[in-house]
């Protein structure tokens, strides 16, 4: 989290612990300030003297508890967040803590959740406040409108010059007879250019049927429509009218321009719209990815198991029993398949994202699409010349790839012509607050479209659902499109449907964009052959017994020296005993407040050479990273097979020891084009990796991607959506520090006004050298030889 710290006012009498969460959340780049009591008078002053911005309890105090602590923050300061930490906090505990409003709890054994839950907490609050002021401010318009009506309503005969609302008089037919000089201010027309016309003459095409006043109606009452009117210069706007009963042939009515209204109302329905679906999808998202954690624990004792079978015993079976094991084998690789889009839906599968040239991994998928569709579907693809390089999971994108196509021919049973599409897009803030689930920034896109029957708005509203599908039973499982929705929001891009009954459907996916060297082209893994197995020690750390003896038996059989544990202190104790372990391979979800990545960082203190392979299967690490594991991290994903596992393992141990450490990353934004390609190859050439941004909005794109990563940026001071200065400040707030060289052809002594006396800036006047660059960003710190 970037900008001001939060302010949390800490309820908690162990200063370890205390000094344990505050290390969680600095490890998690939460810039914060507790402000610590341990007493009910304390808790209560504390509350008085400041506004903090999250509360975080202890449940047990010598004399107090949270759950009282809770019940006073309620009364006096409700909007606050509150979060229980305990070390053993039961179920029902927690259950009645978030009756009475806590915002979430947190077990002190596993605080590696205490970050997310934190930013979840700030989240929830800000939208909370966000949907108060704009009810509230919906509210206020209202009853303004309904004042000014009323008002106006009862006067009109007065101010009928004056009114800028439209005042009208009409008879039976519709007919206009009088209008007021506010037509001509609302709507572009003058009063002698709409008296004795038709009333639809002027409304809105789609309109036109609505009358002011409907036919036959008697009496007192005055009705109320909101119809539009096409205004002269093109366009339309909102008008609401109240009209009183027909007298002596004729009706009086008054004309409100309601338009800007109108757009708030629709916004802020959209926005609720948008907050249910998402709520909907979370909600659905945890509890399929627990299903799907379980059912893998279970697969892969299942699979080992049929696998043993088919192994050792298949000649003792009987071709019987030979068939029922394999289709066994068939029917857990089905369930297997079920659980991974289960957690690609769920967000929870691990992901490597990398650099990725869409266009090369369409292209390569040409022979599997034509295996996959049939004759009568027709393929064409529109490649974008000079296509960006998105960031995601090269397997898992062509999976997406692969559903979306096989939807598409689901929905050409007749056939037809399946297009996809890639292009280069800047989503801006106006899209971003239409679809408030993406980020303004740069986005490879990847259209899928068919020409087959279109989906209603019924059906594109739960096409994403799991298990949702319009096919007949046993022709579908309902996943496919949930698999795409969640690989896309876990990959930090976007999904969309557009779509009509008979006008064919298309799938938008946006991915985020990440630039890579020339040539370099990221595809989906090719399994190799299995390789034999070998001779070295390896510690086994899983504490599911029995997939923990899965794991043991088959590097047994493979000819390795195995050891085991079933958490972490185990497994350091067992590594201090046996020096001599070539590999860990640890789950990455352990008890015991000891998760996979602690256990490895403090192994490998024990033993420096030592190779690491984590086991996953929605383990709690994996979702602390919203499923992307940092570069560099060997992740094998359950549940695996006896070749899958050998394969990994091997290769694991047959790799050299890495190169050493990367270059220093240069984030480098400049407008001109020419300018900027030949700053980069010099940057280059002394050693630099340099990303590149020919704006503001890229520029800040990139920074959140390479979130602590960058070593410097270079900035122009004249671009063309942002000053520089400006651009520097937002840079900050994305890297705390971050050493910045300002390039400019103006006076340097003007530009350095305007960052005062900014330590962390240089400055460089253009056109410059490579060893200006070079010398200005020495006089940082940062050199080629300097890795940040």
């Amino acid at each position: 989290m970037s900008g001001a710290p939060i302010e949390i006012l800490l309820l908690e009498d162990s200063t370890l612990d205390a000094e344990l969460m505050g290390e969680h959340l600095r490890r998690a780049a939460i810039a914060h300030v507790f402000d610590r009591v341990w007493t009910e008078a304390d808790f209560v002053a504390a509350l008085d003297r400041r506004r903090h911005d999250l509360i975080l309890a202890d449940y047990t105090l010598p004399s107090f508890d949270g759950l009282s602590a809770l019940k006073i923050a309620r009364a006096r300061a409700p909007q606050i967040p509150f979060i229980l930490a305990s070390a053993t906090l039961s179920e029902e505990a927690a259950i009645e803590a978030m009756r009475q409003g806590a915002s979430d709890f947190v077990v002190k054994e596993r605080l590696r959740r205490l970050p997310g839950a934190v930013r979840r907490a700030l989240n929830e609050a800000a939208e909370r406040a966000g949907r108060e002021r704009a009810e509230r401010r919906l509210e206020d318009i209202n009853a303004h409108l309904e004042t000014i009506i009323d008002e106006r309503t009862g006067e009109r005969d007065r101010i009928w010059r004056l009114s800028q609302d439209l005042f009208a008089v009409f008879d039976l037919q519709d007919r206009i007879l009088s209008a007021n000089p506010a037509w001509k201010a609302v709507l572009g027309w003058s009063p002698a250019a709409v008296e004795g016309r038709a009333n639809a003459d002027f409304k809105y095409p789609a309109d036109r049927h609505i009358p002011i006043r409907p036919a036959g109606q008697e009496g007192d009452a005055i009705v109320d429509t909101v119809v539009r009117y096409s205004h002269r210069d093109g366009g339309h706007r909102w008008i609401a009218w109240r009209a009183a009963a027909p007298q002596n042939g004729r009706i009086f009515a008054v004309g409100r321009d309601v338009t800007e209204a109108k757009v708030q109302t629709e916004a802020i329905a959209r926005a609720q719209d948008q907050l249910r679906q998402a709520q909907k999808m979370e909600a659905i998202g945890q509890l399929t990815g627990g299903v799907a954690h379980d059912f893998n624990n279970l697969l892969t004792v299942i699979i080992g198991n049929l696998e043993m079978l088919q192994r050792r015993e298949a000649d003792a079976l009987s071709e019987r029993g030979r068939g029922a094991v394999d289709n066994a084998m068939n029917g857990a690789r089905r369930a297997a398949l079920l659980t991974s889009s289960l957690l690609a839906f769920a967000r929870r599968q691990p992901l490597a994202p990398r650099p990725i040239d869409a266009n090369a991994q369409i292209a390569g998928m040409s022979d599997l699409l034509d295996r996959s569709l049939t004759e009568r579907v027709r393929v064409e693809t529109v490649l974008q010349p000079g296509l960006w390089t998105a960031h995601a999971d090269a397997n898992q994108l062509e999976s997406a790839i692969l559903n979306l196509a096989l939807n598409a021919r689901d929905a050409m049973p007749g056939g037809g012509t399946l297009t996809i599409e890639t292009a280069n897009v800047v989503l801006d803030d106006a899209y971003c607050r239409d679809n408030d689930d993406v980020e303004p920034g740069a986005y490879v896109g990847i259209f899928v479209g068919d020409t087959g029957d279109g989906m209603d708005s019924e059906v594109q509203a739960r096409a994403f659902d799991p298990f949702f599908t319009t096919k007949d039973i046993g022709q579908g499982t309902g996943l496919g499109l949930s698999q795409v929705y969640g690989f896309a929001k876990q990959s930090g891009g976007h999904v969309r449907i557009f779509s009509a009954p008979g006008a064919g459907t298309t799938i938008r996916l946006y991915l985020p964009r990440r630039d890579m060297p020339a040539g370099v082209v990221e595809r989906a893994d090719v399994a190799p052959s299995a390789p034999p197995g070998g001779r070295e020690t390896i510690l086994v750390v899983e504490d599911e017994d029995r997939v923990r003896a899965h794991s043991t038996a088959i590097l047994e059989e493979l000819g390795y020296r195995v050891l085991a544990a079933a958490d972490g202190p185990a497994g350091l104790d067992m590594l201090r005993r046996h020096p001599g372990v070539a590999l860990l391979l640890s789950d990455l979800g352990l008890p015991k407040g000891m998760d996979g990545e602690q256990l490895a960082v403090l192994a490998r203190r024990l033993l420096p050479g030592l190779k690491v392979l984590f086991v996953s299967g929605y383990a709690r690490s994996v979702v602390d990273h919203d499923g992307q594991m940092p570069a560099g991290t060997e992740l094998i994903t359950k549940p695996f097979t006896f070749d899958g596992l050998a394969r990994r393992v091997r290769g694991l141990l047959d790799r050299p020891a890495g190169a050493g450490p990367a270059a220093p990353r240069i984030l480098l934004v400049e407008d001109e084009e020419l300018v900027r390609m030949v700053a980069a190859e010099l940057l280059q050439e002394a050693g630099f990796e340099v990303d590149e941004a020919g704006n503001a909005a890229e520029a800040l794109a990139k920074a959140r991607e390479r979130a602590g990563t960058l070593a410097a940026a270079i900035v122009d001071i004249g671009l063309p959506d942002m000053p520089g200065d400006r651009v520097a400040a937002d840079l900050w707030r994305l890297h705390p520090g971050l050493p910045i060289v300002v390039a400019s052809g103006q006076d340097t002594d003007v530009v350095r006004r305007r960052f005062g006396s900014e330590d962390r800036v240089d400055f460089v006047g253009k056109p410059y050298q490579s060893d200006d660059v070079i010398r200005s960003l020495a006089r940082l710190g940062i050199r080629p030889d300097r890795v940040e």
